[in-house]
């Protein structure tokens, strides 16, 4: 059977107010491109938020079209949270034509991350060792959030990504005196 091979990527950012989706799909001409949806639900969530992409999308979405946001739309834009993000994509015959992924997003974490380093004044000399130490520590975390990401990512391990994120997050904590 002729069908579209439907996928997507979600883009990495540094903007915790934005999620972004960008389509990595091989359409047919043979097949019509009808009734496209995606589903997406957040951390915490039961429901989806639902979206209506066009054809080669690329949806930069907020707090509020991802319906964790619900008030103050037009005043305000609050942050997306880091988590797994169950997303669906379908086009008609939806229960055929289909791809799922799950996302860890690490957006906030990987901002903490940054600003740790932008503190550090690193020299271009010899390192003191109090830097090199945090330097070995920041490394640690970040080997830590890639093996969360492949876990649920590659893996299909949501439960164990999360607890090598959670795990991640702790070690950032120590390394940010959050409870020193």
């Amino acid at each position: 059977m002729i069908e579209h091979k439907l996928g997507f990527q979600v883009l990495d950012t540094n903007n915790p107010l934005v999620f972004n989706l960008l389509d990595e799909s091989v359409y047919t001409s043979e097949m019509p491109y009808i009734c496209p949806e995606i589903l997406i639900t957040a951390p915490g969530f039961q429901f989806s938020s639902r979206h209506v992409p066009t054809q080669n999308f690329n949806l930069t979405l907020t707090a509020c079209n991802l319906e964790i946001q619900v008030r103050n739309c037009d005043a305000e834009m609050n942050t997306i949270p880091d988590g797994i993000y169950a997303i669906k994509y379908s086009v008609s015959p939806a229960e055929y034509v289909f791809v799922e992924k799950n996302h860890l997003r690490q957006t906030i974490v990987k901002n903490r991350i940054g600003k740790i380093y932008g503190q550090l004044d690193l020299p271009t000399s010899q390192l003191p060792e109090v830097k090199k130490t945090k330097l070995v520590k920041l490394n640690e975390v970040e080997n830590y959030l890639k093996a969360a990401r492949e876990c649920v990512e590659i893996k299909g391990d949501s439960k164990r990504g999360m607890e090598l994120f959670n795990y991640a997050l702790k070690l950032l904590d120590r390394i940010d005196c959050k409870h020193c």
